[in-house]
């Protein structure tokens, strides 16, 4: 079977296929690896990062699609290719990781997600970190089963991946907390006409921060390396947000 999970960059990405790896043995496929059903309609080299991984017969794509505003145009991609192959061929779970907002809220980015989907899935109902299953019908008047699932990050509180990431860190013990709470005051506290001058910035500055301070001799590595240096799957707080996620 075809698995897919869209989320919005590489960070998203890189700590996905690490954990999904860890956590329930997908494989990384040969770079030269080309679906012979589907091409990735990747746009932009620098901001998109797309792979596929494999578990015994199934196959995994992950693909980060650059920003939440390209989730309609990679969701249209996808329900192209299902009305172009047959119900055995397509995608039978799809899962959408999303950052919650602060501009909205949990409903309102579950019915945007709901919309991309509307063109087959028109009665679909989405609730966040629960899988939905919809019948369709493909170009052939094949009628097909897809499952869909939102999950929208953190789950308590506004932020992003690197939210939620900085949380469940804290959460591993004392010097962890105080730790993280140093960081984010520092942040919190920074001022600059130059530099940090969006909240989306200073929410990746959080993670930035907490990676130097926890591994210092690693902080010029590429940012795989970094995420791949901290055993995630050991996290409790990781283990329940991607529970669901680990289904796909």
């Amino acid at each position: 079977m075809k698995k897919l999970i869209l989320c919005e960059g590489k960070t998203d990405a890189i700590l996905l296929s690490y954990y999904l790896n860890r956590r329930r043995g997908w494989q990384k496929k040969d770079g030269r690896y080309k679906d012979p059903l589907f091409k990735v309609p990747v746009r932009n080299k620098e901001n998109e990062y797309a792979w596929w991984y494999s578990q015994g017969e199934d196959t995994l794509l992950i693909w980060g699609v650059g920003g939440k505003d390209n989730f309609s145009y990679a969701i249209a991609q996808i329900l192209e290719l299902q009305k172009r192959l047959g119900t055995d061929e397509g995608f039978t779970k799809v899962a959408v990781l999303h950052d919650r907002d602060q501009a909205v809220n949990e409903q309102e980015i579950c019915t945007q997600i709901q919309q991309c989907f509307a063109q087959q899935a028109s009665a679909l109902v989405l609730e966040n970190n629960q899988w939905s299953k919809h019948s369709y019908v493909n170009g052939f008047g094949d009628e097909g089963m897809i499952e869909i699932l939102p999950v929208i990050i953190p789950f308590e509180r506004t932020g992003a991946l690197e939210t939620f990431l900085v949380d469940a860190l804290r959460k591993n013990d004392e010097a962890d907390q105080q730790m993280v709470d140093q960081c984010r005051e520092f942040i919190k506290n920074f001022k600059s006409e130059k530099y940090l001058q969006t909240e989306r910035l200073r929410v990746k500055s959080e993670l930035s921060t907490v990676f130097a301070i926890m591994s210092p001799e690693k902080v010029f590595d590429f940012i795989s390396t970094l995420l791949e240096s901290i055993p995630w799957e050991e996290y409790s707080e990781i283990q329940n947000g991607f529970k669901k996620l680990e289904e796909i």
